[in-house]
Protein backbone atom coordinates (compact mmCIF):
# COMPACT_ATOMS: atom_id res chain seq x y z
CA UNK A 1 0.00 0.00 0.00
CA UNK A 2 1.46 3.13 -1.13
CA UNK A 3 2.25 5.96 1.81
CA UNK A 4 0.50 8.83 1.84
CA UNK A 5 2.41 12.30 1.80
CA UNK A 6 1.54 15.47 2.48
CA UNK A 7 2.53 18.75 0.20
CA UNK A 8 4.68 21.64 2.07
CA UNK A 9 1.48 23.68 1.70
CA UNK A 10 -0.85 21.12 3.27
CA UNK A 11 1.41 20.83 6.59
CA UNK A 12 2.63 24.32 6.21
CA UNK A 13 -1.72 24.96 7.04
CA UNK A 14 -1.97 22.25 9.34
CA UNK A 15 0.51 23.41 11.34
CA UNK A 16 -0.83 27.03 11.44
CA UNK A 17 -3.77 26.40 12.59
CA UNK A 18 -2.02 24.49 15.91
CA UNK A 19 -3.27 26.63 18.94
CA UNK A 20 0.61 27.52 19.81
CA UNK A 21 -1.06 28.95 23.35
CA UNK A 22 -2.45 26.16 24.52
CA UNK A 23 0.13 23.61 26.72
CA UNK A 24 -0.90 20.16 24.07
CA UNK A 25 -0.74 22.44 20.69
CA UNK A 26 2.78 23.82 21.96
CA UNK A 27 3.38 19.68 22.68
CA UNK A 28 2.80 19.13 19.18
CA UNK A 29 4.68 22.11 17.66
CA UNK A 30 7.56 20.49 19.52
CA UNK A 31 7.10 17.09 18.05
CA UNK A 32 6.33 18.26 14.89
CA UNK A 33 9.50 20.47 14.72
CA UNK A 34 11.60 17.31 15.16
CA UNK A 35 10.48 15.41 12.10
CA UNK A 36 12.59 17.31 9.82
CA UNK A 37 13.60 20.20 8.29
CA UNK A 38 11.04 21.76 6.91
CA UNK A 39 8.41 20.61 9.56
CA UNK A 40 11.11 21.97 12.08
CA UNK A 41 10.91 25.42 10.37
CA UNK A 42 7.12 25.35 9.94
CA UNK A 43 7.25 24.86 13.46
CA UNK A 44 9.45 27.75 14.50
CA UNK A 45 7.49 30.32 12.11
CA UNK A 46 3.95 29.04 14.30
CA UNK A 47 5.52 29.49 17.34
CA UNK A 48 6.99 32.35 16.93
CA UNK A 49 4.14 33.82 15.06
CA UNK A 50 2.44 35.70 17.87
CA UNK A 51 4.57 37.14 20.69
CA UNK A 52 3.90 37.81 24.33
CA UNK A 53 6.01 39.70 26.67
CA UNK A 54 5.36 40.35 30.39
CA UNK A 55 7.14 43.80 31.60
CA UNK A 56 6.57 45.43 35.01
CA UNK A 57 5.77 49.51 35.85
CA UNK A 58 6.84 51.49 38.55
CA UNK A 59 6.80 55.40 39.06
CA UNK A 60 9.92 57.56 39.26
CA UNK A 61 10.91 60.58 41.18
CA UNK A 62 8.37 62.60 38.61
CA UNK A 63 6.09 60.67 38.97
CA UNK A 64 6.38 59.15 35.45
CA UNK A 65 5.66 55.75 34.68
CA UNK A 66 8.34 53.73 33.83
CA UNK A 67 8.35 49.63 32.37
CA UNK A 68 11.08 47.28 34.61
CA UNK A 69 12.61 44.01 34.14
CA UNK A 70 15.16 41.83 35.55
CA UNK A 71 17.54 39.75 33.07
CA UNK A 72 15.59 36.58 33.71
CA UNK A 73 12.45 38.04 32.20
CA UNK A 74 11.35 36.70 29.08
CA UNK A 75 11.69 39.94 27.46
CA UNK A 76 15.38 40.13 28.12
CA UNK A 77 15.70 36.31 26.88
CA UNK A 78 13.47 36.88 23.71
CA UNK A 79 16.18 39.27 23.03
CA UNK A 80 18.90 37.09 22.99
CA UNK A 81 17.46 33.95 21.47
CA UNK A 82 16.65 36.94 18.31
CA UNK A 83 20.18 38.28 18.78
CA UNK A 84 21.92 34.94 18.25
CA UNK A 85 18.91 33.36 15.79
CA UNK A 86 18.03 36.83 13.79
CA UNK A 87 15.47 34.81 11.52
CA UNK A 88 13.35 34.26 14.58
CA UNK A 89 12.61 37.60 14.53
CA UNK A 90 10.99 37.93 11.26
CA UNK A 91 8.58 35.29 12.26
CA UNK A 92 7.13 37.48 14.21
CA UNK A 93 3.53 38.70 13.12
CA UNK A 94 2.20 40.16 16.22
CA UNK A 95 3.94 41.29 19.49
CA UNK A 96 1.72 42.08 22.79
CA UNK A 97 3.21 43.61 25.55
CA UNK A 98 1.62 43.58 29.30
CA UNK A 99 2.50 45.57 31.74
CA UNK A 100 1.81 44.85 35.88
CA UNK A 101 2.69 46.94 38.36
CA UNK A 102 5.66 46.20 40.35
CA UNK A 103 5.01 44.27 43.49
CA UNK A 104 6.78 46.25 46.77
CA UNK A 105 9.54 44.08 48.05
CA UNK A 106 13.43 42.86 47.74
CA UNK A 107 14.06 42.93 44.06
CA UNK A 108 16.73 41.82 41.91
CA UNK A 109 18.83 44.32 39.87
CA UNK A 110 16.46 46.14 37.25
CA UNK A 111 16.45 47.33 33.81
CA UNK A 112 14.62 50.42 33.28
CA UNK A 113 12.57 51.50 30.28
CA UNK A 114 15.10 54.75 30.45
CA UNK A 115 18.21 52.64 29.19
CA UNK A 116 18.66 51.64 26.12
CA UNK A 117 19.46 47.82 27.16
CA UNK A 118 15.94 47.53 27.96
CA UNK A 119 14.91 44.24 25.83
CA UNK A 120 11.49 46.01 24.12
CA UNK A 121 13.91 49.11 22.57
CA UNK A 122 15.76 46.53 21.12
CA UNK A 123 13.30 43.84 20.18
CA UNK A 124 11.12 46.21 18.18
CA UNK A 125 13.96 47.19 15.64
CA UNK A 126 14.61 43.80 14.73
CA UNK A 127 10.73 42.74 14.02
CA UNK A 128 10.34 43.75 10.32
CA UNK A 129 7.74 41.94 9.33
CA UNK A 130 5.35 43.29 12.55
CA UNK A 131 1.66 43.51 11.47
CA UNK A 132 0.28 43.82 15.06
CA UNK A 133 1.21 45.46 18.11
CA UNK A 134 -0.69 45.25 21.47
CA UNK A 135 0.27 47.16 24.59
CA UNK A 136 -2.34 45.61 27.69
CA UNK A 137 -2.10 46.84 31.10
CA UNK A 138 -2.97 45.07 34.02
CA UNK A 139 -3.23 47.87 35.78
CA UNK A 140 -5.29 49.98 38.62
CA UNK A 141 -5.58 52.91 36.89
CA UNK A 142 -4.68 53.40 33.27
CA UNK A 143 -2.32 56.58 33.48
CA UNK A 144 -2.48 59.52 30.07
CA UNK A 145 -0.11 59.09 27.78
CA UNK A 146 2.12 62.42 29.19
CA UNK A 147 2.98 60.61 31.89
CA UNK A 148 5.01 57.51 30.38
CA UNK A 149 8.14 58.31 30.46
CA UNK A 150 9.88 59.58 27.68
CA UNK A 151 11.89 57.06 25.75
CA UNK A 152 8.96 54.59 25.79
CA UNK A 153 6.40 57.37 24.13
CA UNK A 154 8.99 57.66 21.23
CA UNK A 155 9.01 53.70 21.03
CA UNK A 156 5.37 53.75 20.72
CA UNK A 157 5.79 56.53 18.58
CA UNK A 158 7.79 54.38 15.91
CA UNK A 159 5.57 51.38 16.12
CA UNK A 160 2.38 53.20 15.12
CA UNK A 161 3.61 53.77 10.99
CA UNK A 162 4.20 49.55 10.81
CA UNK A 163 1.81 48.05 11.51
CA UNK A 164 -1.81 47.07 10.12
CA UNK A 165 -3.34 46.17 13.77
CA UNK A 166 -2.95 48.80 16.61
CA UNK A 167 -4.11 47.97 20.14
CA UNK A 168 -3.16 50.68 22.97
CA UNK A 169 -4.94 49.91 26.38
CA UNK A 170 -2.38 50.53 28.53
CA UNK A 171 -2.71 54.45 28.45
CA UNK A 172 -5.13 56.93 27.12
CA UNK A 173 -4.91 60.41 25.69
CA UNK A 174 -2.49 58.61 22.84
CA UNK A 175 -1.18 62.14 20.70
CA UNK A 176 -3.40 62.74 17.24
CA UNK A 177 -0.39 63.34 15.26
CA UNK A 178 1.46 59.79 15.58
CA UNK A 179 -1.16 58.41 13.21
CA UNK A 180 -0.41 61.09 10.66
CA UNK A 181 1.29 59.19 7.42
CA UNK A 182 0.70 55.95 9.11
CA UNK A 183 -0.78 54.32 5.71
CA UNK A 184 -0.59 51.21 6.50
CA UNK A 185 -2.87 51.17 9.81
CA UNK A 186 -6.62 49.53 9.48
CA UNK A 187 -7.51 48.59 12.75
CA UNK A 188 -7.21 50.33 15.83
CA UNK A 189 -7.98 49.92 19.32
CA UNK A 190 -7.95 52.38 21.79
CA UNK A 191 -9.28 54.53 24.41
CA UNK A 192 -8.93 57.93 23.70
CA UNK A 193 -6.47 60.78 21.55
CA UNK A 194 -5.51 64.29 22.68
CA UNK A 195 -4.90 66.89 19.53
CA UNK A 196 -1.55 68.04 19.34
CA UNK A 197 -1.79 69.84 15.83
CA UNK A 198 -1.54 72.74 16.87
CA UNK A 199 -0.65 74.95 13.65
CA UNK A 200 -0.94 71.73 11.84
CA UNK A 201 -1.98 71.57 8.00
CA UNK A 202 -4.91 70.06 6.55
CA UNK A 203 -3.77 66.45 5.26
CA UNK A 204 -5.55 65.55 1.84
CA UNK A 205 -8.15 63.51 1.63
CA UNK A 206 -6.05 60.50 -0.41
CA UNK A 207 -3.65 60.96 2.17
CA UNK A 208 -5.24 59.52 5.55
CA UNK A 209 -5.27 56.60 7.17
CA UNK A 210 -8.31 54.57 5.85
CA UNK A 211 -9.38 52.64 9.06
CA UNK A 212 -11.24 49.19 8.61
CA UNK A 213 -12.36 48.82 12.04
CA UNK A 214 -12.66 51.22 15.50
CA UNK A 215 -12.80 50.06 18.87
CA UNK A 216 -12.71 52.96 21.56
CA UNK A 217 -12.82 52.20 25.27
CA UNK A 218 -12.50 56.39 26.05
CA UNK A 219 -12.08 56.61 30.07
CA UNK A 220 -14.02 59.45 30.37
CA UNK A 221 -16.55 60.08 27.23
CA UNK A 222 -15.73 63.16 25.83
CA UNK A 223 -18.32 65.75 24.44
CA UNK A 224 -19.71 64.43 21.25
CA UNK A 225 -18.18 67.35 18.92
CA UNK A 226 -14.95 66.54 20.13
CA UNK A 227 -15.45 62.93 20.04
CA UNK A 228 -16.15 63.44 16.49
CA UNK A 229 -13.72 66.02 15.55
CA UNK A 230 -11.47 63.10 16.28
CA UNK A 231 -12.49 61.32 12.69
CA UNK A 232 -14.45 63.76 11.02
CA UNK A 233 -12.38 66.97 11.23
CA UNK A 234 -10.27 68.33 8.17
CA UNK A 235 -6.94 68.37 10.29
CA UNK A 236 -8.15 64.60 11.72
CA UNK A 237 -5.67 62.16 9.84
CA UNK A 238 -8.02 59.41 9.82
CA UNK A 239 -10.84 58.75 7.04
CA UNK A 240 -13.36 56.58 8.27
CA UNK A 241 -15.76 56.24 5.77
CA UNK A 242 -14.52 53.21 4.66
CA UNK A 243 -15.16 51.47 8.32
CA UNK A 244 -16.64 48.21 8.42
CA UNK A 245 -16.56 47.31 11.84
CA UNK A 246 -17.08 49.92 15.11
CA UNK A 247 -17.39 48.82 18.84
CA UNK A 248 -18.05 51.27 21.60
CA UNK A 249 -17.14 50.08 24.92
CA UNK A 250 -18.26 52.52 26.90
CA UNK A 251 -21.38 52.68 28.51
CA UNK A 252 -21.65 56.29 28.74
CA UNK A 253 -21.69 56.77 25.36
CA UNK A 254 -24.80 58.74 24.03
CA UNK A 255 -27.15 59.09 21.20
CA UNK A 256 -25.28 62.03 19.91
CA UNK A 257 -21.60 60.55 20.35
CA UNK A 258 -23.35 57.15 18.55
CA UNK A 259 -24.56 59.15 15.67
CA UNK A 260 -21.98 61.59 15.11
CA UNK A 261 -19.69 58.42 14.42
CA UNK A 262 -22.08 56.30 12.31
CA UNK A 263 -22.87 59.20 10.05
CA UNK A 264 -19.30 59.30 9.25
CA UNK A 265 -19.70 55.41 8.22
CA UNK A 266 -23.14 55.24 6.77
CA UNK A 267 -22.51 53.74 3.67
CA UNK A 268 -20.02 50.72 4.41
CA UNK A 269 -20.67 49.60 8.40
CA UNK A 270 -21.45 46.18 8.47
CA UNK A 271 -21.02 45.15 11.91
CA UNK A 272 -21.60 47.32 15.39
CA UNK A 273 -20.74 47.07 18.76
CA UNK A 274 -22.84 48.82 20.94
CA UNK A 275 -23.40 49.53 25.12
CA UNK A 276 -26.89 50.18 26.42
CA UNK A 277 -27.90 51.52 29.25
CA UNK A 278 -31.01 49.86 31.05
CA UNK A 279 -32.51 52.38 34.32
CA UNK A 280 -32.68 50.07 37.47
CA UNK A 281 -36.36 52.18 38.64
CA UNK A 282 -36.29 52.52 42.25
CA UNK A 283 -39.93 54.93 42.30
CA UNK A 284 -42.54 56.00 39.30
CA UNK A 285 -40.81 58.46 37.48
CA UNK A 286 -43.68 61.33 36.70
CA UNK A 287 -42.95 61.39 33.00
CA UNK A 288 -41.75 58.66 30.55
CA UNK A 289 -37.86 59.01 30.13
CA UNK A 290 -36.78 60.10 26.13
CA UNK A 291 -35.25 56.87 25.04
CA UNK A 292 -31.47 57.41 24.07
CA UNK A 293 -31.99 55.57 21.07
CA UNK A 294 -29.29 55.90 17.95
CA UNK A 295 -30.23 56.34 14.91
CA UNK A 296 -29.39 53.32 12.35
CA UNK A 297 -31.64 54.43 9.42
CA UNK A 298 -28.46 55.43 7.51
CA UNK A 299 -26.73 51.89 7.46
CA UNK A 300 -27.46 50.76 4.20
CA UNK A 301 -24.96 47.91 4.95
CA UNK A 302 -25.05 46.90 8.38
CA UNK A 303 -25.63 43.16 9.05
CA UNK A 304 -24.21 42.27 12.43
CA UNK A 305 -25.55 43.97 15.82
CA UNK A 306 -24.43 43.17 19.56
CA UNK A 307 -25.67 44.90 22.21
CA UNK A 308 -23.31 44.55 25.83
CA UNK A 309 -25.80 45.64 28.76
CA UNK A 310 -25.19 46.94 31.84
CA UNK A 311 -27.90 47.90 34.59
CA UNK A 312 -27.40 51.37 36.60
CA UNK A 313 -29.49 53.38 39.03
CA UNK A 314 -30.91 56.22 37.75
CA UNK A 315 -30.24 55.88 33.92
CA UNK A 316 -32.47 55.99 31.05
CA UNK A 317 -33.38 52.99 29.12
CA UNK A 318 -32.29 52.36 25.70
CA UNK A 319 -34.64 49.49 24.62
CA UNK A 320 -33.73 47.27 21.92
CA UNK A 321 -37.37 47.06 20.78
CA UNK A 322 -37.52 50.15 19.81
CA UNK A 323 -34.11 49.90 17.29
CA UNK A 324 -35.29 49.86 13.89
CA UNK A 325 -33.68 46.25 13.06
CA UNK A 326 -34.60 45.90 9.20
CA UNK A 327 -32.40 44.82 7.52
CA UNK A 328 -30.16 43.27 10.20
CA UNK A 329 -29.37 39.96 9.63
CA UNK A 330 -27.48 39.11 13.12
CA UNK A 331 -28.67 40.78 16.49
CA UNK A 332 -27.41 40.05 20.11
CA UNK A 333 -27.53 41.24 23.52
CA UNK A 334 -24.54 39.96 26.19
Amino acid sequence: MPSIVLSNELLDLIIYNIDADSLEGRKSLLACSQANRALHIMSQRRGFRDVVLPYSSLRDKDSNLVLVEDTKQIGARFLDLITRSPHIASYVRSLEINVTSRRAGPQPPLITSYAYAFSLHNIVSRLHNLKQFVAGPDLEIHPKWESIEKNTRELFRRIVPLVQVLELYLFYNFPISAFSGCYNLRELRTPSFTWDLQGGTTPPSDKKVRLRALDLLTYGVPNPKELISWFASPLSPFDISHLHDLKLSDPYYSAPHINGLLGCCANTLERLYLPIQLMSIRYQPKEEPTPDIPDFSSLLKLHHVTFTASIRAHFREMSINKVDTAGISYIASI
